[in-house]
């Protein structure tokens, strides 16, 4: 009960720092445990959101945080911070960066990243790990020579990767380039390459501190949000953080969407469930505005019970990382939606045993060498040892987490 209330307090925390500055804040629900470790265990799953700044925003003027420690006060204030002035000197950075490409007439659209966090009412404090720049092909030497002249340095190994990830020492900027939106592997790929595909030519421009940035459009920027969350969802899920990029989207440019558009893709990708319930969250707890929202007009005939898919994301950290054995998990979610038939007899197995390109991008040397696989799985198992010394109740609970997981794919129609 009492993480429950914990729970149930950050979202409303956010749902203020959202600019719902009409949330009641001066009641906090401690339950079981008392005032200290409230904040404490609070502040354990703000980092585990990467959302210290945003609900700090919130709670910092509360009688009850001016009651705790003066250590766990400042615990909370340095950390809000400091994050926030890395995030300033990042974007900052960034949008140098930008204006380089643009005087060097690269079409280079971003994604994500700034675009989301400039319409927050405190941008730098709703963080980014990196930012998302889309480019053509023919344009991607020319871009790579500004990148490293601006001083980043390329990490990628492999130049074919169509994804390609650059970080900047001294500003902690980190980039990645990419020349095509999907993997070949992601799911519906084939469909999602017909629905991006015009992204250049539809392309609009958004102005933040002064420098005009390109971008997707407002319909095909929301679907990809969409698109970019449900990849890590099917994985081993996101955190909350994600659904309010969603919810501030959709309140800033619902006007501006063809939600027919939209809810025709959304049914194509069969994500139609999953939406609504995402969008009820944000609704009920986080202050999305449902006139912002044109709903189909059979909105009523599908699924929308929300509870265990708000558990899932608050359990989830940033990108399902919350703990080992959720990510972990992650490889059967995937084998699930790779052959839902062989579900109950394989999907263990797949957690254990993963296919090449799984797991290629940890073992690199098996993009080159797939023969190694083998090799490539104990490697794996010992590192697993290694990190988690009661291996026999971490796989266990990988199993569980992977099963429940899979049981929520079903429930919100993502695999049948």
């Amino acid at each position: 009960m009492a993480l429950e209330n914990i729970y149930s307090d950050t979202l409303r925390f956010l749902k203020y720092s959202l600019g719902n500055k009409k949330e009641v804040l001066n009641v906090v629900k401690y339950g079981e445990i008392n005032e200290e470790d409230y904040w404490k265990k609070l502040y354990d799953l703000c980092e585990i959101h990467k959302i210290v700044p945003m609900v700090y925003e919130a709670v910092y003027k509360l009688n009850e945080f001016k009651n705790i420690s003066n250590e766990l006060q400042m615990k909370w204030r340095k950390r809000s911070i400091a994050i926030t002035i890395n995030q300033m000197v990042k974007s900052d950075a960034f949008l140098k960066l930008y204006k380089e490409l643009l005087e060097a007439n690269i079409d280079a659209l971003v994604v994500k990243g700034i675009i989301c966090r400039s319409i927050y009412p405190n941008p730098d404090q709703r963080i980014s790990s990196d930012e998302d720049i889309l480019i053509k092909e023919e344009d991607f030497k020319r871009c790579e020579d500004i990148f490293l002249k601006f001083g980043l340095v390329k990490t990628t190994e492999n130049e074919d990767d169509m994804v390609q990830v650059y970080i900047c020492k001294k500003t902690g900027l980190h980039i990645e380039l990419h020349r095509q939106l999907f993997s070949e592997n992601s799911y519906k790929y084939n469909y999602l390459e017909k629905i991006f595909k015009n992204v250049f030519k539809n392309s609009i421009s958004v102005e933040i501190n002064g420098v005009k940035v390109k971008t997707f459009s407002y319909d095909e920027h929301l679907l990809y949000l969409i698109c970019h969350s449900t990849k890590h969802f099917l994985a081993s899920g996101f955190g909350i953080r994600q659904l309010c990029d969603l919810v501030m989207f959709v309140n800033c440019y619902g006007k501006e969407i063809n939600w027919e558009y939209i809810w025709i893709n959304l049914e194509r990708l069969n994500l139609m469930t999953f939406v609504l319930n995402l969008m009820d969250i944000g609704v009920k707890y986080l202050g999305l505005k449902n006139r912002n929202i044109e709903y189909p007009n059979n909105v009523n005939e599908y699924y929308v019970k929300s509870d265990e898919l708000l558990s899932d994301i608050m359990y989830a950290g940033i990108y399902g990382t919350s703990t080992s054995e959720r990510q972990h998990s992650a490889l059967m979610t995937l084998g699930a939606m790779e052959n839902t038939s062989k579900l109950s007899k394989f999907s263990s197995l797949k957690a254990v045993f993963p296919s090449v390109d799984r797991i290629n991008n940890k073992y690199v040397y098996l993009r080159k060498y797939p023969i190694l696989l083998p090799i490539a799985w104990i490697q794996r198992i010992f590192e697993y040892i290694k990190n988690n010394h009661r291996l026999k109740d971490s796989v266990n609970s990988t199993i569980i987490i992977g099963n429940k997981r899979i049981e929520l794919l079903k429930e919100y129609k993502l695999i049948s």
